[in-house]
This record gives structure tokens, sequence and C-alpha cells, in this order.
């Protein structure tokens, strides 16, 4: 009987972290323990066993800070590559432990269908008929769209220069892609992207081959 005792009390301490969770709601998969350098990470601490008002709660590594903004809801900012661990204590007790690996937010590219440099098949370009920008490998929410941009359609003997002052391509330029055939080219340039909180940037040229 002692020794069932003892083996319960030994799964309490697993039992209470297990019920507790920190994780990154500015991911598109909040289940990685992933922060970005540079960003505002914004992170939600819930479970059973969590009580704000009781429970103290701090950061340490990578040059990591830590400001709360409501109950459970805290920005995390770090400023270097490595390991950031969050820790919760309660009555000078640690009750829950989680470390996060912090990464840069890489360049942002544009892309056609999620493609850029590449051959693709004309109904995926019809299917899709607008650019997007894309942050290769990276997990971060972000607000980017493209907001211009130029289209070349490249055809035997013939080159089409167009523009766009959207995402979107132009009815024009919708015109022509149906009338692109294997083989055929598209390249986009001068392609202008902002966010509601940045500057206009300017992304890399990419080009697509009709299939």
């Amino acid at each position: 009987m002692k020794k069932l005792v003892l083996y319960f009390l030994c799964l309490a301490p697993i039992r209470l972290l297990s019920q507790i969770n920190v994780y990154n709601r500015s991911l598109t998969d909040s289940t990685l323990a992933i922060l970005y350098i540079g960003a505002e990470n914004e992170i939600r601490i819930a479970g059973n066993n969590y009580n704000s008002a009781e429970t103290v709660v701090s950061v340490s590594g990578a040059g990591s800070q830590l400001h709360k903004t409501g109950e459970g809801d805290y920005i995390t900012r770090v400023s270097g590559v490595g390991t950031c661990i969050f820790i919760l204590s309660k009555g000078g007790k640690t009750i829950y432990k989680k470390e996060f690996t912090t990464a840069l937010i890489p360049d942002a590219v544009a892309t056609l269908a999620g493609k850029k440099d590449t051959v693709m098949r004309l109904y995926r370009v019809l299917a899709s008929p607008f650019l997007s920008v894309t942050f290769p490998g990276c997990f971060y929410k972000h607000t980017f769209s493209i907001v211009s941009f130029r289209a070349y359609f490249i055809r035997a003997g013939d080159t089409s220069v167009t523009y766009s002052p959207s995402h979107m391509f132009t009815a024009g330029q919708t015109a022509i892609v149906k009338q692109l055939r294997p083989g055929d080219q598209l390249w986009f340039d001068d392609i202008r992207a902002t966010c509601a909180d940045c500057r206009i940037r300017k992304l890399p040229a990419f080009g697509i081959k009709i299939e």
C-alpha cells in the first residue's frame, strides 16, 4: 500500500506539468516550440493548473524579454540564436519549464501558386492568378501582401510587358496567360509588397516556364 501511495505521489508533479502549456500563437503551427528573433512572439499560457495571479512567469536565454498583455497572454522578444526557457513558479517552487528554439525570419520572396523559378502547368497558373508573399521555411504568421508587379510574357518571337497595380493578374494579363503554350515563360519583376505596419519593400524577381 505504501508503495502504491509513493507511486501516485511521484506521478503528481508529472500530471501537474502535463496540465500546463506554453505555446506561440504567432506561428502557423502553434505546436512548434520556436521563437523568432526580432519579432513579437505572442505567447499563451493555459491549463487547469495555471493561475496567473499565483504564478510567476519568467524567461531566460537568447536575450529574451517578457511583457504581460493579459491573463495568460505575453509578448516575448528574443535577440539571439539559441534556446529560450520559460519558467513558471508558484510559492517559490518551479512547477513548469519549456524550452523554445530561436530562429531568424528569412527574407521574403514572391511566388505564384506557392512556386518560383520552376515549371508549371498552365491550369495551375489560371487556378491561382495572383502573387503572394512567402518566407521560406518560416512558420511565423505574417500580413505581407503584394501591392504591384510587372509581368513579362515571353513567347516565340514575342514578349509582352504588362503591369498590375495589385497582387492579382489583370484581365489583360489573364487573357495572355490563356494563350500561352508549353515552353512559353512568365517573368515577374518590380514586385512591391507591404504590411500594415511596415514600409513598401521590393522583392526578388522570379520566373515560371509553362510545362
